[in-house]
């Protein structure tokens, strides 16, 4: 190769490729030349652009700590708001995610679309940035506590001032309403003047009605029926108790007025006598099967030697 091939292939690098077939080289020059002056498209993937990600169907108990820490292992986590109550500040079941990238966004949604997570399918879709609110995100970097409205109201109400002018105007404002009150009924075609209208000191609330206390009698009632059940119930229970004299340190009580237990105090000999008629639990030793235990030893002994 000499030195002016050399130049021409730098200055003309279509030389060093070359097409298979000869009649089709034209063709190939022309498609490489377009492949070149195209430049490549940052449409499918910016890394600059965020993107954002609507999430619904999320289960009880994944709040925004578990989110985070859950959607951080795909990409950079920029916001995150989950939807909640203002007056109990439970979720809602939907949340908004924004990521760093919008290819990270695209691979959330892909992934965690109809996820299964505690018994709820996830739906995860892409949201264009043109399409959201100005206050989605609103408030996302605040931490998040119960609300305390109603709390408020009720210490306000309680805690209002005796200032005799901050009295008048609420007095004011009572009259304004009452007389809206009275228009409304005339209209009605009822004639009533609200402002004679007064509490009665001398009203109690009535009595809350409470189930009546158990007496002695439906206490001794439900003791004989829950007597009455075991004995004709399938279970094994015995009708006589046998109490030895001797002893001193048991003592048998019985419940009251129990018609279907008998007490039977009986000698220690008659005791025994008893005992001795029940079966016998526990195998009897001989001593042809202790021999051939301490045989069967001997052998495994042997063996391990």
């Amino acid at each position: 190769m000499t030195v002016n091939t050399e130049k021409k292939r730098k200055k003309n690098p279509n030389l060093q490729l070359i097409a298979l077939d000869e009649t089709k080289q034209s063709e190939f020059k022309t498609k490489i030349k377009k492949l070149k002056k195209k430049k490549p498209s940052n449409e499918d993937f910016d890394s600059d652009k965020p993107g954002v990600v609507f999430l619904k169907h999320i289960p009880h108990g994944f709040f925004e700590p578990q989110m985070k820490r859950y959607f951080s292992q795909f990409g950079d986590v920029n916001k995150l708001r989950l939807s909640r109550s203002k007056k109990s500040g439970r979720s809602k079941g939907y949340a908004y995610i924004e990521f760093s990238c919008e290819e990270v966004a695209k691979v959330v949604a892909e992934t965690m679309n109809n996820y299964l997570m505690f018994n709820r399918c996830l739906k995860c879709e892409v949201v264009p940035l043109d399409k959201l609110h100005p206050d989605t995100f609103k408030g996302h970097d605040r931490v998040f506590y119960l609300p305390t409205s109603r709390k408020n109201s009720i210490r306000k109400f309680n805690n209002r001032s005796s200032d005799p002018e901050k009295v008048a105007k609420r007095e004011k404002r009572l009259r304004g309403t009452n007389s809206k009150l009275e228009s409304k009924l005339k209209e009605l075609g009822i004639e009533y003047d609200i402002r004679n209208l007064k509490t009665n000191p001398d009203w109690k609330p009535p009595p809350r009605k409470l189930p009546p206390p158990p007496t002695v009698t439906s206490l001794e009632n439900e003791g004989k029926n829950a007597l009455n059940q075991t004995a004709d119930s399938t279970l094994d229970v015995t009708k006589e108790m046998l109490i030895d004299k001797e002893d001193n340190e048991i003592v048998f009580k019985t419940p009251p007025k129990s018609s279907n237990v008998t007490v039977k105090v009986m000698e220690r000999d008659t005791l025994t006598s008893t005992a001795e008629k029940r079966p016998r639990r526990t195998p009897k030793v001989t001593k042809s099967s202790r021999k051939s235990k301490m045989a069967q030893k001997r052998m495994l002994l042997n063996m391990t030697m």
